[in-house]
C-alpha cells in the first residue's frame, strides 16, 4: 500500500545483545539464558503538511519529538538483563496475561509454580504515544488529525548473526494500541506460528526428560513430567501479515493521538535446535551456541495517503 511520505515517520529500533550471566552447569534449558538490551527510537524526514510525533506515554506534551533514545525508553530499568520467558498459550489478538513466567524448578510442571517474569527486568515493555498533526492554512493553527489509520510500514525481528544458531524464531513482539476507547492487540513473530507451550523438559540436565521421581513404590515415579499447560498453544502473526499491509494497528482519536505499548521477549518454548538426547520427547532445549548473540528488532509507524495536500 502507499504510505503518506508528507508525514514525519516515527521509527522504533531495538538492538539487543545476548550475554550470559553467571555460570551454567549440566544441560542448559531455555530458562537459563540471558540477554542484554538497548533500545532507541529513530525518526526519518518527512514533508511540510503534517507530522507524526512520538513521546513516552504520560510525559508532557512538550516532549513530543521525532526521536526517542535508549536513556528515555529504558529509564527505571533495574538492569539490562533479559531472560527467555513465556506468556503461555495466547492468540494473536488478545491482551497479554498480567504475568509472564520463567525459570521452572525440576518437578514443577504447573506454570503457576514457576517464577514470575518481571517487566523491565526479564523482558522489554514500554509505552509511547503517537500524535498526528496538520497545519491549517485558513486558521493558521496546528490541528490534530483525527481518525487517522496508523500502520506498520516496516517490522524487524531477526538474529544479527545466524552462523551459530538462529534465534529469530524465538523473538516475539506484542503490540497493544488504545485510542481512549478501543483496544487492539497484535502478537507478531518472524513468521506466522502455532507453537506448543507445553512439553517435556530436561531441567536437571541428566540427558533425559525429567521424571516425577520419588519412592519406587509410587506407581507414577517413572512418569514424565509435563511442563506448562497441556494442549496450550501460542498463535502469532508473521511480519508479512502486518508489515506494509492494509492492517491498521489503530486510529488517532479526537486529540490526534494513539497510545502504543510494545512488549518484546524471547519465547522460551521456541524449538531452536534439535535435541540430541535419546529421549526425543524433550522440547525447547537451546544449544549453548546461542549464548552471546545479538538480535535486532524494530518498528516503523506510518499513515495512509488520505491527507496528501
Amino acid at each position: 500500500m502507499k504510505f503518506n511520505k508528507k508525514l514525519v515517520v516515527a521509527t522504533l529500533s531495538t538492538a539487543l545483545g545476548l550475554g550470559i550471566v553467571g555460570s551454567i552447569t549440566g544441560t542448559v534449558a531455555w530458562y537459563q539464558y540471558s540477554t542484554r538490551a538497548t533500545t532507541s527510537i529513530i525518526g526519518s524526514s518527512g514533508g511540510k503538511t503534517g507530522v507524526l510525533q512520538i513521546k513516552m506515554a504520560g510525559a508532557e506534551d512538550s516532549t513530543y519529538t521525532r526521536d526517542l533514545y535508549t536513556a528515555t525508553l529504558t529509564s527505571g530499568r533495574s538492569n539490562t538483563v533479559l531472560y527467555p520467558c513465556t506468556f503461555g498459550g495466547i492468540e494473536n489478538n488478545v491482551a497479554l496475561p498480567a504475568t509472564a513466567k520463567r525459570n521452572p524448578s525440576v518437578g514443577k510442571g504447573n506454570p503457576e509454580n514457576w517464577a514470575d517474569a518481571t517487566s523491565a527486568v526479564d523482558y522489554i515493555q514500554y509505552s509511547v504515544t503517537l500524535r498526528a498533526q496538520q497545519y491549517n492554512a485558513s486558521t493558521e493553527q496546528v490541528e490534530p488529525l483525527q481518525d487517522i489509520n496508523i500502520y506498520l510500514s516496516d517490522i524487524m525481528l531477526e538474529d544479527a548473526d545466524t552462523t551459530a544458531g538462529d534465534l529469530t524464531s524465538a523473538l516475539r513482539m506484542h503490540i497493544h494500541t488504545n485510542d481512549g476507547t478501543t483496544d487492539k492487540y497484535f502478537l507478531i513473530g518472524s513468521a506466522a506460528t502455532t507453537l506448543d507451550t507445553y512439553g517435556h523438559l530436561d531441567i536437571d540436565g541428566d540427558g533425559v526428560a525429567d521424571k516425577v521421581g520419588g519412592y519406587e513404590k509410587d506407581p507414577h515415579h517413572n512418569d514424565l513430567i509435563m511442563y506448562g499447560v497441556e494442549n496450550s498453544q501460542q498463535k502469532c502473526m508473521g511480519i508479512s501479515d502486518v508489515e506494509g499491509t492494509t492492517t491498521a494497528i489503530g486510529k488517532t482519536n479526537a486529540s490526534g493521538t494513539l497510545n502504543v505499548t510494545v512488549t518484546l521477549w524471547l519465547e522460551g518454548w521456541a524449538q531452536l535446535n534439535p535435541y540430541t538426547s535419546p529421549n526425543t520427547d524433550v522440547k525447547a532445549m537451546w544449544s549453548n551456541k546461542t549464548i552471546g548473540k545479538t538480535i535486532h528488532a524494530g518498528l516503523t509507524f506510518d499513515v495512509d495517503t488520505q491527507f496528501d495536500a
